[in-house]
């Protein structure tokens, strides 16, 4: 009975963070495609701590930079977008 309870319980919290996640993600398209590039940075960010490798992230991270005028910031993101196999 404790196991299935924890089991549950693990599954719940993990729900609410695969949702807060997508949420996030959502916002920060929502704000990019409203070329609120600041604000669509700052979440783009926080799912890339989660999945540091994601290529689609890493490069609308860089391309918020380079609509901002952040050249410097831009080419360290697209490095990073090219170095984990993005720009097929």
């Amino acid at each position: 009975m404790k196991k299935a309870f924890l089991s549950s319980l693990a599954l719940l919290v993990l729900s609410f963070h695969l949702f807060g996640q997508h949420r996030n993600l959502e916002k920060a398209k929502e704000a990019f495609n409203n070329m609120r590039f600041l604000e669509a940075e700052q979440h783009f960010h926080s799912s890339i701590e989660k999945d540091s490798s994601n290529t689609f992230l890493l490069r609308r991270i860089a391309d918020c930079a380079m609509n901002r005028g952040d050249f410097q910031k831009a080419i360290v993101w697209y490095e990073a977008t090219i170095k984990n196999g993005g720009f097929y």
